[in-house]
């Protein structure tokens, strides 16, 4: 049985979203969107090391918010965030044709990755291995993987008469950001958990 923090709360984001559309000739519209997406607080394991004799071996965990509360203090606080930017483009379907175009601006920094865990393909929503250990923290600040500075899509379709419909789809992304991780060994973990 994993013990919880007696301070324990619960996780919660920020999100403020701003934006506007402007329809004009008839069927065309245009908008623009911001976004400032930010990690306030989360839930997770963190790792405690309660035997004297070796002060570094890894004797249990607890279950409470990482950097807050009595164990999760140690820790430093989950940063997440997320500013981004949407250009909209689109056409309503009139002469049997119609479009949807978008180009989207963002970033995504910060420690914290989220539920899943891209460099070590752990999938252990609110247990995973980022606050076992300390030393899995450092360098962990940076541009996470969601990181796509760029996307830009385009959808259009157009119907025939004798009902016939045609569609293309076009997307284009930058890709993800790609860091440097290496083993932990001392305590078992593998590859992929020391930034």
């Amino acid at each position: 049985v994993t013990p919880l923090d007696e301070d324990l709360k619960a996780q919660y984001q920020d999100e403020f979203v701003l934006g506007g559309e402007y329809q004009f000739a008839g069927q065309w519209s245009a908008g623009v969107r911001f976004v400032d997406r930010e990690l306030k607080r989360v839930i997770e394991d963190f790792g405690t090391f309660t035997d004297p004799s070796d002060p570094s071996a890894l004797t249990g965990y607890v279950i409470g918010n990482p950097g807050e509360g009595n164990f999760g203090s140690l820790y430093a606080k989950p940063k997440r965030y997320y500013r981004a930017m949407e250009l909209t483009l689109q056409r309503a379907k009139a002469d049997n044709w119609q479009l949807y175009s978008s180009f989207v601006y963002a970033k995504a920094e910060g420690n914290y990755e989220g539920l899943y865990i891209s460099g070590y393909d752990q999938l252990d929503p609110n247990i995973t291995a980022l606050y076992d250990i300390p030393s899995f923290l450092a360098n962990a600040d940076g541009k996470l993987r969601a990181d796509k500075p760029y996307q830009f899509k385009v959808h259009g379709s157009y119907s025939f008469p004798f009902g016939l419909t045609v569609s293309e789809g076009f997307f284009l992304s930058a890709g993800i950001p790609i860091s440097a991780q290496g083993p932990e060994i001392y305590n078992g973990y593998g590859d992929g958990t020391i930034w």
